[in-house]
């Protein structure tokens, strides 16, 4: 008996002898799988019925359709020269994810059984640590040794099931890259939102929090982005955003009249009302500063400084009520820091209220207080930014009506807390809004807008300009839509204003001065999209889409309104050209303008040309797919051509020379080719060649022609350190002074992770410039290291977030430049040791 149980006992060595042919087997099951037709799919037998008497394993192809048994198919035979798939495909729906918790209780019964019913118990553990170890190494084999798969993406919203403004767009991926495959890249209409994701396995995740989604129908395009920066389209999903419509909760049922049977809506675990608070305090230090010569003393050698910014947000929103509260303050111990330092000088508070919004809505109604944004025409108000009041309250489906009351500019502080202390600086406009299309909002939409403003000669909290009294009023009326298929959209306006600017004796000081006629001027504007070509097969491999547009914009003289800027006595019409071949992108559009448009004799009338050309594509576009390699770059290219001339020489405008009537062309042009030799090595070169011919008579040789190289290398042979080098020459010639300047640059940039919450970083740089006859030269070097630490990384239910990070700095700047011409010999030095700490809360 013993001598009995020897022999049917087997050592670890002998059961992955035993597991090999079953191996070899499983890549036979798994070709003539890939080969089966779409009726036969990849089955399971019972755990018993994958092993043999002795543990061998066996693997089945069933056919759940037929029901006939996996020998009698025509297409399981086994076919050797394909590629494997992973063993796991024994025990794994489809063999991706051996590492489920369905799958490791069979990986298990599996491994036991493979050792038999004599092995040792040694044996058997070892084979229970073992086999699930190499099912999940080589999945990952598998999966890079089967033939690429297409990918599906799936959305939580479709054509039907809008989202709000604020929603959140969750993709779902049939599955993940591969590393030689590339990456995803999403575009939402126009926009591309790829760098505002969060890409976790399977799923990409995309929060609105920037900016909304655009109201409407629109699509959201997901790319495949290659190794080559190649991008191909994988899915394109229609997406409509609305507005929430908040509607009251009956008590009874309309038809029974009975209780209506209401559930409570879905709310977090903070109830309907929420308070997000944050602080941040940020302290930065100088120890000391040494610099050379002593007319280079800087204004504070040593200091401290304090600066704080807090956020109070609370929220409230049920069936019928939405309540958003935010306040800004800012903080800083430097007195010329404070946010009204401009205007209030030494008086200004060192804590301040820097914005603030309130909104209320209730129903469809939105009523807005604080820092507010309104108007949608371009020559009249167009997203005017101030503090005051805005109401919104739609009428019916079809009908809306809007109205807005501001100050007529940027303002901080809590005197003037709702922006309408002062009736001479105010803005008052309304808009009607009217949907042709009930059903189909946007399709067609009209607004008519009405505006009166007057300003002060006051400027913004943050500028510094002499301004002067304005007033004007006037009104405007825009159709904006699209087709159905959204291939014509288009958007016009015209707007009349009567500009008025108040005489000031303090600017006359006593001159005789013309007073400015109160005038009515009008403009308009018209832009028109058409999709001429979408993805048209012109090949199976590139398909081809063309769009055309067209500009056009005319503003009256002495037109003007207190809040739009737009230039006056200007006419300007454009035509666009853009589209895709693959992934070959290019534009191409042409101006025609010019000013003067009464044509008055003596004064000048310039005719603008301008024509512009870019493209942008994987060198593999042009040579071919056969040619794909990793040393065909990124290549880009931009063309811009611009003349301005004189129309005719002004009659009595004190132009007493040609020289003086302008003829001047520009060109501008722009090459870059990125390579992504390896995951770990990429280089990039630029070239810039820019020249201005003046061709007015007496100045032919007025011209000047700069030419830029620059050359980039990255390197991350190690995971947590990155090197980054860049060259640079510039060479700017000057024909009418025969001269040429030269300018040559060096830097390098290097950042090492120690760890998660600790950094280095350096950078560093020298420039030399001079000039061919050797009468002047420059040199500038620059030098910074900087320590980085973040702690206090915690986040729990009663404080939110809580984080702190320090950082020590040393700066060394160099200078030194020589003019052998007129005797210059100049030198000064600057080093400055800096350290900071911040916290933030809540």
């Amino acid at each position: 008996m013993r001598a009995r149980s020897r022999s049917r006992t087997r050592s670890l060595t002998e059961c992955i002898s035993m597991a090999k042919p079953a191996l070899h087997e499983e890549s036979n099951w798994a070709s003539s799988a890939a080969a089966s037709p779409p009726d036969v799919r990849r089955g399971f037998a019972p755990p018993s019925a994958c092993l043999s008497d002795w543990g061998t394993p066996r693997i089945l192809l069933v056919d759940r359709t037929a029901g006939q048994s996996p020998a009698s198919h025509p297409s399981a035979k086994p076919q050797l020269k394909t590629k494997a798939s992973s063993f796991s495909d024994c025990l794994s729906r489809k063999g991706a994810k051996a590492q489920s918790a369905t799958a490791f209780p069979k990986v298990f019964f599996v491994a036991w059984r493979l050792c038999g019913r004599g092995s040792t118990f040694r044996a058997k553990l070892l084979w229970i640590i073992f086999v699930p170890v190499v099912l999940s190494h080589s999945s990952y084999l598998a999966l890079a040794a089967l033939p690429d798969e297409g990918v599906h993406i799936s959305a939580n919203f479709g054509a039907n099931q809008p989202l709000p403004p604020r929603g959140r767009i969750e993709l779902h991926t049939s599955r993940s890259l591969l590393e030689r495959e590339g990456r995803f890249a999403v575009v939402i209409g126009d926009t591309d939102v790829t760098s505002l994701c969060v890409i976790s396995g399977n799923e990409i995740v995309y929060t609105p929090k920037p900016l909304p989604l655009p109201i409407g129908e629109t699509s959201v395009i997901v790319y495949l982005v290659s190794a080559q920066n190649e991008w191909t389209e994988v899915s394109r999903l229609p997406l409509l955003v609305e507005e929430p419509k908040i509607s009251p909760v009956s008590a009874t049922n309309s038809v029974t009249g009975t209780p209506a049977m209401t559930s409570p809506p879905a709310q977090s675990a903070q109830g309907p009302f929420q308070f997000i608070p944050s602080v941040s305090l940020n302290v930065k230090a100088q120890s000391t500063a040494l610099f050379f010569p002593e007319l280079s003393r800087p204004d504070r050698i040593n200091f401290t400084d304090l600066a704080v910014q807090m956020t109070l947000q609370g929220n409230y929103q049920n069936q019928v009520v939405s309540i958003q509260n935010q306040f800004d303050f800012a903080g800083s111990s430097v007195e010329n820091e404070a946010l009204r330092f401009g205007r209030l000088g030494s008086e200004a508070p060192q804590f301040d209220l820097s914005s603030y919004t309130m909104q209320y809505q209730v129903f469809r109604s939105k009523l807005k207080l604080g820092n507010v944004s309104f108007g949608s025409n371009r020559h009249l108000i167009n997203s005017f930014t101030s503090r005051g009041i805005s109401l919104t309250v739609p009428i019916t489906k079809r009908f809306d009506i809007s109205g807005a009351m501001m100050n007529g500019t940027s303002i901080v502080g809590y005197e003037n807390f709702f922006g309408l202390n002062r009736k001479q600086h105010r803005v008052y406009s309304a808009t009607l809004g009217i949907e042709l299309f009930e059903k189909r909002p946007g399709g067609l939409r009209l607004e008519v807008t009405a505006l009166n403003g007057s300003l002060l000669p006051l400027s913004n909290f943050n500028q510094g300009l002499v301004s002067d009294a304005e007033k004007s009023k006037g009104g405007s009326i825009r159709l904006v839509g699209s087709d159905k298929s959204q291939r014509l959209r288009f958007d016009g306006g015209f707007t009349r204003s009567r500009f008025t600017n108040p005489a000031d004796p303090l600017l006359y000081q006593g001159r005789n001065v013309i007073p400015v006629r109160p005038v009515w001027r009008n403009a308009r504007y018209l832009d028109l999209n058409y999709d001429l070509l979408r993805s048209y097969k012109l090949t199976e491999k590139y398909p081809l889409s063309l769009s055309l547009g067209y500009r056009h914009e005319r503003v009256d003289p002495l037109y003007k309104s207190v809040v739009a800027f737009s230039q006056a006595d200007r006419l300007n019409n454009q035509l666009d050209l853009t589209g895709t071949f693959g992934t070959i992108n290019f534009a191409g559009n042409y101006t025609r303008g010019n000013d003067n448009l009464n044509g008055i004799k003596s004064i000048l009338q310039t005719l603008s040309r301008r024509s512009a050309f870019s493209i942008s594509a994987a060198a593999t576009s042009f040579l071919g797919h056969e040619s794909a390699s990793r040393w065909n770059p990124r290549i880009s290219y931009s063309f811009d051509r611009l003349h301005q001339h004189a129309a005719f020489v002004p009659v009595n405008g004190d132009f007493v020379s040609s020289t003086q009537i302008p003829d001047h062309m520009s060109l501008n042009q722009n090459f870059s080719a990125d390579w992504q030799l390896t995951s770990q090595i990429r280089a990039g070169y630029r070239f810039n060649y820019s020249f201005q011919d003046n061709r007015q008579a007496g100045r032919e040789r007025s011209d000047l022609l700069s030419e830029n190289n620059s050359v980039t290398i990255g390197l991350n042979l190690i995971r947590n350190l990155d090197l980054n080098f860049d060259i640079g020459a510039e060479r700017a010639s000057s024909f009418q002074q025969d001269t040429i300047n030269n300018t040559f640059r060096v830097g390098t940039n290097i950042t090492w992770r120690m760890r998660p919450s600790m950094a280095w970083a350096l950078n560093a740089s020298t420039t030399g410039a001079g000039d061919r006859a050797n009468t002047s030269h420059r040199r500038d070097a620059d030098f910074d290291v900087q320590y980085t630490w973040r702690f206090l990384n915690i986040e729990n239910n009663r404080w939110r977030k809580m984080q702190g990070q320090f950082f020590i700095r040393y700066a060394n700047r160099y200078g030194a430049s020589r003019d052998l011409l007129f005797g210059f010999n100049n030198f000064n030095k600057l080093q400055t040791f800096n350290a900071g700490l911040n916290f933030t809360f809540f």
